[in-house]
């Protein structure tokens, strides 16, 4: 640079762990410097959680048979506003030397029940493999061989096999889709089981969970339509609807693309007589 001429140095970091980095930026020239106080910048920022991030990052020690040393593990979420349109969750460095005699289930704060894992990976020992469960994950975790990646969970248990109390006791929903809809702020229990003797494991870096939070549908008449909005800034949502609450008439994806006008998207569907819902699915 030449004399008097300034630069700005722009540093994007993709921290791996909550707490305090500190970056250092130092310059120096071939000449003379009389003032060398001001030739460094020193910045020190906080790594916290993103809104909707949370984890429990406790090692977990699972024994031969019985529960793993938390029973549950449990994480706090506060201060999000709206209800849940989507849960992800990670388990971190998941060892075991037969991981089919795992059970391994989430409970949210309203109640709902999911099996991540359960009989799954047969005797192939794993370690410290990391699980993402994901219901838009391509594939299910794996009956046999299991290895690191993104998983739709999977029960193998029998309907009826309930986890050991406090555990709520079975039937288990095995789709995170389970928590859409409610609220997401309470207390959040993971439950780790190991049912067969002779084998053991860990979770050495404890799991954690990601909860999207879904846009919310506004529905208004006008005139012979109805107007259904959601915020634009809300991407990969499907408008879906249905006639009735129930298994028999499911929800059904509409084959109507919305417009968008200033931040919302906007469909326009026909009034008809007669009941019907909607939502947004992703």
């Amino acid at each position: 640079m030449g004399r008097n001429a300034s630069a700005t140095v722009q540093l994007v970091i993709q921290p791996t762990l909550l707490g305090s980095i500190t970056n250092v930026a130092l310059v120096k020239t071939e000449d003379n410097d009389p003032v060398s106080a001001n030739n460094s910048s020193i910045v020190t920022s906080t790594v916290v959680l993103a809104p909707g991030v949370t984890e429990n990052p406790v090692s977990l020690d699972i024994p031969s048979i019985g529960t793993a040393s938390a029973y549950p593990s449990t994480v706090t979420v506060s201060g999000l506003t709206g209800k849940v349109g989507k849960v992800t969750v990670t388990l971190s460095r998941l060892s075991h030397t037969f991981p089919s005699d795992l059970d391994i289930l989430l409970v949210g704060p309203r109640g709902q029940k999911v099996v991540l894992m359960s009989r799954v990976g047969a005797g192939n020992p794993i370690s410290n493999a990391t699980f993402t469960f994901d219901d838009g994950a391509p594939d299910f975790i794996s009956q046999s061989f299991l290895q690191s990646g993104s998983y739709k969970p999977r029960n193998l248990s029998a309907p009826s096999l309930s986890l050991p109390s406090p555990a709520p006791v079975a039937p288990y929903s095995e789709v995170l889709s389970s928590f859409v809809g409610t609220d997401p702020n309470g207390l959040w229990s993971l439950y780790i089981a190991d049912h067969g003797e002779g084998d053991s494991g860990s979770l050495a870096a404890g799991w954690s969970m990601v909860i999207e939070i879904a846009p919310q549908l506004k529905i208004r008449r006008s005139g012979s339509d109805v107007l259904l909005t959601w915020p634009s800034s809300s991407s990969n949502f499907v408008l879906q609807g249905t006639s009735a609450f129930s298994t028999n008439s499911p929800f059904t994806n509409l084959l109507l693309s919305p417009v968008v006008i200033g931040n919302e998207n906007v469909v326009t569907n026909s009034a008809t007589n007669g009941t019907k819902f909607f939502r947004l699915s992703r």
